[in-house]
């Protein structure tokens, strides 16, 4: 009887250590992984519903960072809010990359660092329109290549080889919608979304004669570029 009491004993004790490693591994689980919640609004705050997010492990290479595209982990749409819920990360450093999304049929390129933690959610609210830069234009007439050329119109085309082409230049300027005119000093600022590369078309305001094609500019997320040209004065 003492033997079959021992062997029962022996049994339930190793059904309850192996209920609590069970119970151990489940807690470690739970605690190794993060929750992110991404979500984009437009400048009055309100959600961007409907945008692809993905997310993506981060590639090191002598000492840097780089995208890598092979390295996405999960892609989510954003729901009626702007809000792109991702579970079940590792606790690390991700890089977030929604697909361009829209301000007034404008573009964005937006790549952000986020970081999750074990056990937690991360709450993101990223405004599209903050990953901008500007371009500040000055025009001033090569006659003397001091007296400013104003009232004259600016559109800020994003660059591609094979769309930007002297045939099509009108095409071009009818479709932008980032413009700008310069002051009475020659000089205009426009804001223009970050890490987009960029040609300007100036152009006379009331004939909408194209009058010159710059070189190629981009700008950094708050950067600056700066652009003096000269050119003929016009009659509009």
């Amino acid at each position: 009887m003492m033997k079959y009491k021992l062997i029962i004993l022996m049994v339930f004790a190793t059904v309850v250590i192996s209920c609590k490693k069970a119970t151990n591994v489940r807690l470690v689980e739970g605690e190794s992984s993060g929750k992110m919640s991404y979500r984009l609004v437009d400048d009055s705050g309100a959600g961007l519903p409907g945008i692809r997010v993905g997310v993506y492990r981060i590639r090191s290479h002598s000492g840097g960072t780089y995208f890598d595209p092979s390295s996405l982990l999960d892609t989510v749409r954003t729901d009626k809010d702007g809000i792109a819920l991702f579970s079940m990360l590792n606790p690390a450093n991700y890089l977030v990359v929604p697909d361009s999304p829209k301000l007034n049929n404008v573009a964005y390129n937006i790549r952000e660092y986020v970081q999750v933690v074990a056990g937690k959610e991360k709450k993101k609210v990223t405004k599209v329109s903050d990953f901008s830069g500007a371009i500040n234009v000055t025009l001033r007439s090569s006659l003397d290549y001091v007296t400013p050329i104003r009232s004259m119109g600016i559109a800020v085309i994003p660059y591609n080889s094979l769309v930007y082409r002297p045939d099509n230049l009108k095409e071009l300027l009818d479709g932008a919608t980032i413009r700008g005119v310069t002051n009475n000093e020659g000089f205009v600022s426009i804001k223009v979304p970050a890490d987009i590369s960029y040609r300007l078309l100036i152009y006379g305001l009331y004939n909408r004669t194209i009058i010159y094609g710059s070189d190629e500019y981009r700008v950094q997320k708050d950067g600056l570029a700066y652009s003096s040209l000269y050119m003929n004065p016009i009659n509009q």
